[in-house]
Formats: structure tokens, C-alpha cells, sequence
């Protein structure tokens, strides 16, 4: 289902989240979700969700340097998103 909608719409980077997340809890397939979430990050940098999204599939693989990266990044989106709310 996702990998149509892909097709459809490959600039999305929300089917790419999606497509990672089933893959990471539905098949336990790290690496197809690995490159899924890279491909919605690429697409959406600035997604709090994404990035959130590889760490917990970087924890679930015991990599914990890599999640704290991830983490670290999310948690710098999380702060301008906040940021920009107190400028509205």
C-alpha cells in the first residue's frame, strides 16, 4: 500500500514515515525502515516526527549513539517549533 502510494506521490515524504514505521514494528525490517525515514527526512528536514521516528528505530536496533543523534536533532526542531509559537 505504501510503496503504491510512493509511486504516486514520491516527493512525500509522509508515505516514506509511514512505509519506515511498518517496517520497523509490522516486519521488524531495520534497514528497509532505515532507508524509508532517511528518505522522509531528506524530503522534510525539519519534521519533529521523522527524526523522532529514527531514533526509535536506531534504540530498537541498540544504537544509541545514533538515537541520541537523531534525539538531539529532533529536540532542536521541538525548540524552534516552540520558539516560533511564542513569536505568533
Amino acid at each position: 500500500l505504501y510503496e503504491e502510494a510512493i509511486k504516486a506521490y514520491p516527493y512525500d515524504g509522509d508515505f516514506y514515515y509511514n512505509l519506515s514505521i511498518h517496517y520497523a514494528r509490522d516486519k521488524k525490517e531495520y534497514k528497509q525502515a532505515e532507508t524509508a525515514i532517511a528518505k522522509a527526512v531528506e524530503l522534510k528536514p525539519k519534521n519533529f516526527s521523522f527524526r523522532w521516528e529514527q531514533a526509535v528505530i536506531a534504540i530498537d536496533q541498540n544504537k544509541l549513539q545514533e538515537a541520541k543523534t537523531f534525539l538531539l536533532a529532533a529536540n532542536d526542531l521541538k525548540k524552534t517549533d516552540e520558539q516560533q509559537k511564542e513569536l505568533d
